[in-house]
């Protein structure tokens, strides 16, 4: 998986396990204890306050302030979001903007009682370290609701799957890339997935067996990045319809996995 991807993951889960426990919980410290954060050495949390980009309050450094901040504010609960940079940047599509530092088009959305909130990610590289800021911008009006069908999420993975694995085949473009997807259909097909990397991104409380299950499908079947990855690999029509049904089953398949809570 994406490592940018898989930090939202784990600060969306987390989060959502804190915001749903008793009031007298103690927010987590999640940087510290998982290895998706290893390359972040500092992580804030900034609220715009007005139209211009100055008008910013630091919320938190860290991830417990942050979580404390949501739960005081009646925060139900976060989840992934894709955000629509088509026309922005209309010759990078989604698939292959994910294989730069910081193109991903993923941000976490707050639901609050009142309004919702996006909170974009801005990565920083100050030569020494790593930097992760959250800039969160309130919207003036609610964000469509997000799904929690997992059966539809895996059976939308399952087929795209199964047609990127037909044209690898087919095309004999290598028995690394059937593999993949081949091991990525396994897990869908199995009762007890490995749940090596997976385990840290979900808590033990609150995601059921469908939810690791679909995020480690999702996860395996992640072939895209930059050199020597599918990317990379170029094609005709075909090629472009059966990568990007995969890539958009398994943003929803994450998406799903981790609002299903």
């Amino acid at each position: 998986m994406n490592l940018e991807i898989a930090q939202l993951v784990a600060l969306v889960t987390h989060g959502n396990t804190y915001l749903m426990s008793k009031p007298n919980t103690q927010p987590p410290e999640i940087t510290h204890d998982l290895r998706v954060f290893e390359t972040i050495k500092r992580i804030k949390f900034i609220e715009k306050k007005g139209p211009l980009e100055k008008a910013q309050t630091q919320l938190s450094d860290g991830t417990a302030g942050w979580y404390r901040y949501l739960k005081d504010h009646k925060v139900r609960r976060l989840r992934i979001i894709t955000i629509d940079w088509s026309k922005e940047r209309p010759d990078l599509p989604a698939v292959m903007a994910s294989a730069f530092a910081g193109c991903g088009n993923w941000a976490i959305l707050s639901e609050g009682t009142k309004a919702d909130t996006v909170w974009f990610p801005r990565y920083l590289d100050t030569g020494k370290d790593e930097a992760l800021t959250f800039v969160g911008t309130q919207l003036d009006k609610r964000f469509p609701e997000g799904s929690t069908d997992l059966d539809a999420a895996e059976k939308n993975l399952k087929t795209a799957l199964t047609n990127i694995k037909d044209y690898a085949m087919k095309e004999k473009v290598g028995d690394n890339w059937v593999g993949i997807f081949t091991r990525a259909l396994e897990i869908l097909d199995s009762d007890e997935p490995s749940r090596a990397f997976i385990t840290e991104l979900l808590p033990e409380s609150g995601y059921g067996h469908k939810a690791y299950r679909l995020l480690q499908a999702a996860s395996e079947a992640w072939v895209f990045g930059g050199m020597g990855s599918w990317n990379d690999m170029g094609g005709d029509e075909r090629y472009s319809t059966v990568t990007d049904a995969l890539y958009n089953a398994m943003i929803d398949g994450i998406i799903t996995a981790t609002y299903s809570i």
